[in-house]
Formats: C-alpha cells, structure tokens, sequence
C-alpha cells in the first residue's frame, strides 16, 4: 500500500513531470500498462499512476479500496476524474455491455420465449440474478437496464 510518507519530494517532480496538466484531465504521458492504466515508479516500487495521484492529492486509500476512473479513461490521473471505492463498485461502474452480449446493451439479453417480447433485462448483483422485464423495444429495455442498475448499485450512474 502506497503512503503519502513512502512519496519523496523527487520522486514527486518526477511523476509530476509526466503529467500534462495543459487540460481539466491531467493526463499521464508516460509508460502504461496492457490495460491502459499508467506505470509510475514511486519509492522503488511500481505503483498505477491514477492511485499515486489520488495519494499525492487527496490522501492516503484506505486498505481494500481502489481508485475507480469516473470517466472510464484510464490515462487520467486529476482527483477529480477519480473516485474511492471498493472493487465490487469498480466492478459495477462499466460502460457497455460486454464482449459477448448478443444485444450490445449492458443488462439486455435476447428472451428465451419463442412467442413474446424479445428482449429481457438482467442485472446482476451481489451473485443474484434481478429482473427488469421483457420488452419489444431494445432502447426502452436499455433504459429499463440502467434504471434496474441505478436501484441496485452503490455508486447509482447506472451506465
């Protein structure tokens, strides 16, 4: 866990260095990660630089959190475009529906009735299924979709 007494004032600059504040984003312009995410070297150990910014910035993270990236770019680092939260609320804050959605909504799958509406709202949360409904028109089952996450999640922007 990284400590705002592990960060000396060089190490500091040089992270600051590769940050281009020249924009509200503060973006990280140095090395990164397969994911996207920034590789900082902070007292001798590499650390992601969102996490490290969040440290120097705002504070230490607590034990157990992450730092989640509202805007879903992960060359970020601003304090402002980031927030604490536990993994199950970084899990669940996700733009999109996943690879292998057949609908390409998030939360909206094909119905299983042969007869019916063809569409079907499934969230999942905590390991258990809720349902939103079954629907004839995707886009009012993607926002029965986000309404269902909006209920269901903690940080409630139920994209």
């Amino acid at each position: 866990m990284l400590t705002v007494a592990d960060i000396s004032e060089a190490d500091a600059a040089r992270f600051w260095s590769k940050v281009d504040k020249t924009n509200g984003c503060w973006i990280w312009r140095a090395a990164k990660n397969q994911q996207g995410y920034g590789r900082a070297r902070v007292a001798g150990k590499y650390h992601t630089s969102h996490r490290v910014a969040w440290t120097l910035v705002m504070g230490e993270i607590e034990a157990g959190q992450v730092v989640d990236h509202i805007c879903f770019n992960t060359s970020y680092v601003n304090p402002k475009h980031l927030r604490v939260a536990s993994q199950k609320q970084n899990s669940e804050h996700l733009r999109g529906a996943t690879v292998r959605s057949k609908t390409g909504i998030r939360g909206v799958i094909p119905s299983s009735q042969k007869v019916g509406k063809p569409y079907r709202v499934v969230v999942r949360h905590h390991g258990r299924k809720y349902y939103g409904g079954t629907f004839d028109d995707l886009h009012v089952a993607e926002q029965a979709a986000v309404r269902l996450r909006s209920e269901l999640f903690t940080h409630a922007d139920g994209r």
